[in-house]
């Protein structure tokens, strides 16, 4: 049998009937034939040879069943030892994660990244909560960015600096060291080398941007009285400790912020990206295969005890009623001497 045909060789199939010898039928111990051989120097011989004759004719079908199924059940278990031993050989040689450009669908299996040549799976084959997510914090992180663009410019603008005053564009162009100082702070996440470091680094700048909300909103709201007040002319054009305080706070939340929701769109789309590590779609299929071959082969392992001991019963049964004619043979012989 090739190896190709190990499978159907051991499915279900193709599995032996359940042998089951029962109670083993022992023939009548014939005195007379002992006893016409009582004086035979041969006589032992010939009961021997008698008992076993007599055995073979109640119990010699039953035991050539059994021999047949114990050496049935032989080379299926030489067999499936030979499936584990390939099975194993292509679990050991296949990864189990491996980068999504490099997976292979398991067989009868497709993926979304086989529509990519660079194994990239498009927006548009997201999870629709990952695309709501990613969509949302991007959106509010550019929002973020341009506010805080927006204020610097305006400050600048405002604090009534001749180079700013008499070319806007620089003013403009400073302003973009809020998007720039966001994005470092994201970049820097990826370039950290493991995944603790990685979740660290996350908490620390989740945490910032929290702390830095929460004084903006305190801040605020002390130094705004709300729409409900009275506008005090003594407080207008002044320049106190709290305006310059909400600044510093506001840019920072807003670089803090957007960086972090970066990071969320960043975590979201990664799992989706060619070079990202992703289980092996083959290795599931590999491992059931093998885990299904051990448990066939323990299968075939209880039968085969089980038929192997048959045997032995019978043969034990054969030699006992051998003994007993002999032993029959003997006390006729000692009688008669």
């Amino acid at each position: 049998m090739s190896e190709d045909n190990f499978e159907s060789y051991n499915s279900g199939s193709t599995k032996p009937p359940v042998l089951d010898i029962g109670n083993i039928n022992l023939p009548t111990i014939d005195q007379a034939f002992i006893g016409r051989h009582r004086n035979n120097p041969d006589g032992e011989q010939a009961v021997n040879d008698f008992a076993a004759a007599q055995w073979d004719a109640e119990n010699g079908d039953l035991r050539r069943q059994v021999q047949m199924a114990c050496n049935d059940i032989d080379e299926r278990v030489k067999h499936s030892s030979k499936i584990i031993s390939k099975a194993e050989k292509k679990l050991s040689g296949t990864e189990q994660f491996v980068r999504r450009a490099d997976a292979q669908p398991a067989e009868g299996e497709t993926s979304a990244a086989d529509t990519s040549p660079t194994g990239t799976i498009p927006f548009s084959q997201w999870d629709p909560i990952h695309q709501w997510t990613a969509g949302t914090a991007v959106g509010f992180s550019v929002i973020l960015q341009i506010m805080g663009m927006v204020s610097v410019s305006a400050i600048l603008l405002a604090s009534g600096t001749e180079p700013f005053i008499s070319q806007p564009w620089m003013a403009a162009v400073m302003s973009f060291i809020v998007p720039a100082a966001s994005l470092g702070i994201k970049f820097g996440y990826d370039l950290l080398p493991t995944d603790r470091a990685k979740s660290t680094y996350g908490l620390c700048v989740y945490s910032v941007a929290f702390v830095m909300l929460l004084i903006w909103v305190v801040t605020f709201a002390l130094s705004f009285d709300g729409l409900s007040s009275e506008i005090n002319i003594d407080d207008l054009g002044e320049s106190s400790a709290k305006g310059h305080l909400l600044t510093a706070v506001q840019l920072l939340a807003e670089i803090f912020t957007g960086a972090a929701l970066f990071m969320v769109a960043s975590n979201i789309a990664s799992p989706y990206a060619a070079d990202a590590y992703i289980e092996n779609p083959a290795w599931p299929h590999a491992k059931r295969a093998y885990n299904q071959a051990i448990k066939d082969h323990e299968v075939l392992m209880a039968e085969q005890k089980r038929l192997h001991g048959e045997r032995e019963k019978l043969l034990a049964s054969l030699e006992m009623y051998i003994a007993s004619c002999t032993a029959e043979w003997i006390s006729i012989r000692g009688t008669n001497a």
